[in-house]
């Protein structure tokens, strides 16, 4: 004997509120791109390599973001300066030691670039992260 299992469909009213809710909804994105100013200070307290952070605030279904899920590290958590703010304020990301910065820095700026084969260049986006766009506790 088949048993046949019928899926319910959620009311055509849940889309409907979300789209709703999400319209009114404002977050903050992160947008991340390697600072190429040779004359930052920011350069004598990292290897050179580091991020300049522009915070924004969006609607929730306007914007087009990465959101990241992440455990940043179980052993010897510290700030570690991954970049600045336009206005040159240090931003830092609380990492364990087992991180290699240079390459959480890369993949970071990696994730806020997507392809855009239509022009053939590459299109900002930005990332949502916790850490960096959630007011954070001192």
């Amino acid at each position: 004997m088949a048993s046949s299992a019928t899926a319910s469909a959620a009311p055509a009213s849940y889309e409907t509120d979300y789209s709703v809710a999400a319209s009114s909804i404002a977050v903050i994105i992160a947008r991340l791109t390697y600072c190429c100013d040779l004359e930052c200070p920011v350069l004598e307290h990292t290897n050179g390599l580091h991020l300049l952070v522009e915070r924004t605030r969006t609607l929730l279904a306007d914007a087009k973001a990465v959101a990241l899920s992440y455990a940043w590290g179980e052993f010897d958590r510290r700030p570690r300066l991954i970049g600045h703010t336009s206005t040159k304020r240090p931003i830092y990301l609380t990492l364990g030691d087992e991180w290699i910065l240079s390459e959480t820095i890369e993949t970071l700026a990696e994730l806020c670039t997507e392809s855009n084969d239509e022009e053939n260049k590459p299109e900002m986006s930005g990332i949502w992260i916790d850490q960096l766009c959630v007011p954070q506790r001192e």
